[in-house]
């Protein structure tokens, strides 16, 4: 009756009439429409309507022929005088459905309670199914009972010309001995669902096989396995696999199903991702710091520029298969993942379990002839390696005879020094005269005492006097050397051979080291050189070793060890303590003894690097700065109550008071520290009035509420979440909370603020507890599982959700707030919250999560790294920077290790987690310290009257007198109250008067 026709709008066209024409009451009464309404189609136009409708116009056309043929032959042998007309369609249906039933008894067919097992036809004993080309397909009828007239085998047993019985006739027919079965044996064939495996996108894929071919050999081995007819029917959309059977499930089968299901899920818990924790805008790696999550978003890996746990394979023949590869490299350790590349070179690459492993593989197999390994690093950064830095000086240009030295100074100096006498290290005691020309001071018979040394003697005169110090200059009588073209190369080669020689003797076999030398002018004194050694602690005992040892060409060499640290200054920092900063270098970099340079970062922060010779000195100098960059640290980890402060409702007064006050404020997250910079007052000020704020949350209000149980309605913890979003940025900024908490297992909101909104807010929730309760619920017309957190039927296909692990479902609602709150709460690993499970979520679970915008890679990583510290405190630690995001490894060396951060640049010590000491052990340094805490507790006694110098930090004590005050040893002038400096006497008085007029 339909033609499908060939391309895709003709079988459009041909279903969409076939659907319009398609009576629940067979075949048969199908045709019979379209035959009703082509009847009524004038004769010139039937053609053209039946190829409007894909009806086969020879189809009608042969069945008017026989209709009118079938009234002829009743009018000519019996007389009967019909008319061509249709009657009232219920009656002459019900007439012809149980005739029809009576000529093709032999045909009836009971429903198997699936579309794909067909129907049971008694006669034959066979399963059979509609042929496609029946209406009832269309209408997707399944009735109970049925007779066809035609039976077709191609691919299947099919059957067609299908009328639908009424079981009335049935067992009408039984009663009366015109059938002869079991109803109850019929009955009993139909399928039931025995099992279904309810499971995430991933497994289904598996499961499911290409084009679903593994359905059909699971439906072939169930039938084998004795089973009766089995259909198995998978719902992507939905994540389930049902299997359906007259029979019971077979165990040994489910098994199998089951252990599929394990291999497939120890996949998934491998998959981890590599993610950079501070980003460029561009989305490139912006430090190198790296860390590998995995399941549950838990941190697996640390990784720092130049380590990862990948490699690359290169160097391999096009026969290399993946066995050979696997065969070579899982000698060390434990391959996860092992990708083949469709190009020769490079092969492919392997993930180890650990970076270590991989390590060890590129170590050993890097230079090999096939098959190396290289690490797989997606970042050009560079790990930063500092090395350790020696100065040598070796004279150029011997003292001619005795030693004359000429003396350049100001011409009130030049009175102050003329005729007096200075002492050399040798002992002598040599007059400063008056040179011939009258314009230099002179000092005959010098001996070897160079430059400096005549210096330092002149200047002890003066007490070191700074600015005689910068006006000073001494100049010693030296033979002239001319300069040749491979003096540094001939040089450098001499003292190459030495230090190889030292590190021999020391047994510093492996002691690699670079030496660099300046090319010297015609008139320079001496050759100056650097030595960088890739191994501090061996440069620094072969440096320690060579002094006063080291000569070249007879010549003595002098070491000097250039010790370097790294501070990081924020740009806001560095605008409000400029001033300070810059004094600090000045104290420092008197007498040369210590380099300080501040430079600007590309993205406008700042560094400060400071380099001398002593470690002692070293340390000192940083920890002057690193006061002051700490600021004034107000502590929040006390408590709970104290935490909340570093919410967001809390943030909003710490950013009042910030304004008020006119300092700076930065919160440090991680470290629950707040740090607070400016002028003294103001500090004082602005901490005052932060604690008086922890006094006010004393008095703040906790609740929990209850979203579940049998007298709160249904999906009641959806709705909220619904309503207000997000948990932190929706329901505590609604109702200014200070701190919110949701428990999604025992469905449980905890809220703490102001008595005012935690009543508020538990009146808002009472009111939406009432309102659904109220509703009527709406039947969904397709079955649609419960989310396992609000307890309500997913709303739609679209909105249902998975977890690959364990195949729990979920409504995106309230996966997006169970992982949100997670990320924020930093609770890891990310659980799967259905009783009884715990299953973590596979790294599939996240990266959808991530695709959604429901959560930022940055975020995820930082707060995984924050939980990581928090439950790992002796084996990992935060950068000492604030709100630096760097994580490092604990190590136990009583000698220190180095860590340098790759994204602000400080020196670390690993094992005392101090910065970084170079030269001293963590047991020196410790004590070193020691002494500082002793002088904190003896300043704490009384703090009105003991304070450091705000310039070079020597402890000071005021016993009595005015509030100006001088240092002793800077010299500094400054204000005793707020430790404002000034350049002179009146400057301070006329400060006092200011704005100290009430403090005597």
């Amino acid at each position: 009756m339909f033609y499908k026709g060939i391309s895709e709008t003709d079988q459009q066209k041909s279903s969409k009439t076939k659907l319009h024409y398609g009576s629940q009451d067979g075949d048969v009464f199908t045709w019979l429409e379209v035959y009703k309404d082509w009847t009524n189609v004038p004769k010139k136009s039937k053609s053209n309507w039946c190829k409007d409708k894909s009806i086969n116009y020879k189809v009608v056309t042969y069945t008017k022929q026989s209709v009118d043929e079938m009234i002829q032959i009743l009018k000519k042998e019996a007389d009967i005088h019909v008319e061509s007309s249709f009657g009232d369609i219920v009656s002459v249906t019900s007439f012809f459905q149980k005739l029809i039933f009576q000529a093709y008894m032999f045909s009836l067919s009971h429903y198997l309670g699936h579309l794909r097992a067909g129907y049971y036809a008694l006669e034959v004993e066979k399963q059979v199914h509609f042929h496609p080309s029946s209406s009832l397909l269309s209408l997707n009828a399944k009735p109970e009972w049925i007779v066809y007239t035609e039976f077709m085998k191609t691919t299947k047993d099919f059957i067609k010309c299908i009328s639908i019985v009424e079981e009335g006739w049935v067992q009408e027919a039984l009663q009366e001995g015109r059938l002869f079965f079991d109803m109850e044996e019929v009955k009993g064939r139909k399928i039931e669902l025995v099992l279904r495996e309810e499971i995430g996108l991933t497994m289904f894929r598996h499961l499911v096989g290409p084009k679903y071919l593994h359905l059909r050999e699971l439906e072939e081995e169930l039938s084998n396995s004795g089973m009766s007819t089995v259909v198995v029917e998978a719902d992507r959309e939905m994540g389930t696999i049902d299997i359906y059977s007259s029979s019971p499930m077979n165990s040994q089968v489910a098994d199998n199903i089951k252990h599929c299901k394990q291999t497939i899920l120890e996949t998934l818990v491998l998959e981890e991702d590599e993610i950079p924790v501070l980003k460029n805008p561009n989305g490139s790696d912006r430090t190198g710091f790296r860390v590998v999550l995995g399941q549950g978003a838990e941190v697996k890996s640390l990784l720092v520029p130049d380590e990862s746990n990948k490699i690359i394979i290169r160097n391999s023949s096009f026969r290399t298969t993946e066995e050979e590869i696997r065969h070579k490299f899982s000698a060390f350790g434990e391959i996860v993942e092992c990708i083949k590349f469709k190009s020769l070179n490079p092969w492919g690459f392997l993930r180890y379990k650990t970076k270590q492993e991989a390590q060890n593989a590129v170590t050993c197999t890097m230079n090999d002839a096939e098959n190396a390994a290289n690490l797989k690093i997606d970042n050009d950064i560079k790990k930063v390696q500092r090395k350790f830095e020696v100065k040598l000086t070796l004279c150029r240009r011997p003292i001619k005879g005795i030693g004359t030295a000429f003396i350049k100074c100001s011409l009130i100096d030049k009175s102050t020094f003329l005729d007096k006498y200075i002492s050399l290290p040798n002992g002598k005691r040599l007059k400063l005269k008056m040179s011939n020309k009258g314009e230099d001071l002179i000092c005959h018979a010098t001996g070897r005492a160079d430059e400096q040394v005549i210096k330092d003697s002149i200047l002890s005169l003066v007490n070191y006097d700074k600015r005689i110090s910068r006006q000073l200059s001494v100049t010693v009588l030296r033979i002239k050397v001319t300069a040749t073209e491979h003096e540094v190369e001939d040089m450098k080669t001499l003292l190459s051979y030495e230090l190889k020689k030292y590190s021999e003797m020391l047994h510093l076999s492996n002691n690699t080291f670079e030496i660099n030398m300046i090319q010297p002018k015609e008139s320079s004194i001496n050759y100056i050189g650097f030595i960088h050694f890739d191994k501090l602690s061996e440069g620094e005992q072969l440096c320690k070793f060579m002094q006063n040892r080291l000569r070249v060409q007879n010549k003595p060499v002098e070491i000097f060890p250039r010790l370097k640290t790294t501070l990081y200054v924020p740009e806001s920092i560095m605008k409000i303590c400029r001033a300070e900063i810059d004094e600090i270098k000045d104290y420092l970099t008197v007498g040369n003894s210590v380099e300080v340079k501040i430079w600007e970062m590309k993205k406008k922060d700042f560094a400060i690097d400071i380099r001398c010779t002593s470690g002692k000195c070293l340390v000192e100098a940083r920890d002057l700065f690193q006061n002051k960059l700490d600021g004034e640290i107000v502590d929040c980890s006390i408590s709970d109550l104290t935490r909340s402060v570093l919410k967001p409702e809390g943030l909003k007064k710490i950013k009042i008071i910030e304004n008020r006050f006119k300092v700076l404020i930065n919160v440090d997250k991680r470290r629950e520290r707040i740090h607070i910079y400016g002028t003294f007052e103001d500090v004082v000020q602005t901490k005052i009035k932060i604690l008086e704020y922890f006094e006010e949350l004393k008095h703040a209000k906790k609740s929990d509420l209850l979203l579940s149980g049998n007298e709160k309605p249904q999906g009641l913890m959806k709705e909220i979440m619904k309503r207000f979003g997000d948990l932190h940025n929706g329901l505590i900024e609604h109702f200014h909370l200070m701190d919110a908490k949701i428990d999604f297992k025992q469905q449980k909101l905890s809220i703490f603020g102001s008595p005012g909104a935690v009543t508020q807010t538990e009146n808002e929730i009472a009111a939406i507890e009432k309102d659904l309760a109220s509703r009527v619920p709406q039947q969904t017309a397709k079955w649609l599982p419960d989310c396992v957190v609000c307890m309500c039927p997913v709303e739609s296909c679209t909105e249902l959700y998975r977890l690959e692990g364990c195949g729990h479902s979920y409504c995106h609602t309230c996966l997006k707030a169970m992982v949100s709150v997670a990320v924020e709460d930093k609770q890891f690993p990310v659980d799967c919250v259905k009783e009884n499970c715990s299953l973590a979520l596979v790294w599939k679970d996240l990266r959808f999560c991530l695709k959604q915008n429901w959560i930022s890679e940055s975020k995820l990583a930082q707060r995984s790294l924050d939980s990581l510290v928090a439950t790992n405190s002796s084996r990992y630690r935060y950068c000492k920077t604030a709100n630096c995001p760097v994580v490092y490894e604990v190590t136990e060396d009583v000698e220190g290790n180095e860590f340098n951060c790759p994204a602000c640049l400080i020196s670390l010590c690993t094992s005392c987690h101090s910065n970084y000491h170079v030269g001293l052990s963590c047991k020196m340094f410790v004590s070193q310290q020691d002494s500082n805490l002793h002088f904190e507790i003896w300043k704490s006694e009384d703090p009105l009257n003991r304070k450091l110098c705000p310039v070079c930090r020597v402890p000071i004590e005021k016993n009595d007198g005015c509030n100006h005050m001088t240092c002793r040893v800077c010299k500094i002038e400054f204000c005793w109250i707020c430790l404002e400096k000034f350049t002179n006497v009146s400057d301070c008085y006329n400060h006092l008067e200011l704005f100290h007029p009430d403090i005597v």
